[in-house]
């Protein structure tokens, strides 16, 4: 059986996926002091959270690139656990909200 044909938004989109999760985790990886200096309400295990969401974030695109569908329930679950522990470390509640607004996206993306 042959795979579904992917277009090129939902490529591009992935693409970019996996270069903003590989940025975001080296950032909390290697700038943690820098960043809970700059934010501080922002609790340490958080950044900790953060770096494994990332991680798993890029193993999902993968699974979607593999046409496998718990890569978007995955990447659906991290934003929806990033979102409380945004809140918790008092980002503003649309800067929170916003990151929601990628597996929206992505559902539409995989609709074309």
């Amino acid at each position: 059986m042959t795979p579904p044909k992917r277009h090129g938004l939902l490529t591009a989109f992935l693409i970019f996926k996996i270069v903003a999760y590989s940025a975001v985790f080296c950032l909390y990886t290697f700038s943690a002091d820098q960043i809970l200096e700059r934010s501080p309400h922002t609790p340490r295990w958080a950044l900790t959270v953060f770096c494994f969401s990332s991680l798993a974030g890029i193993a999902s695109v993968v699974a979607i690139f593999r046409w496998q569908k718990w890569g978007f329930y995955v990447i659906c679950a991290t934003a929806l656990i990033a979102l409380p522990i945004n809140l918790y470390s008092h980002v503003p509640p649309i800067g929170a909200f916003a990151g929601l607004f990628g597996p929206v996206i992505l559902y539409g993306l995989l609709q074309l």
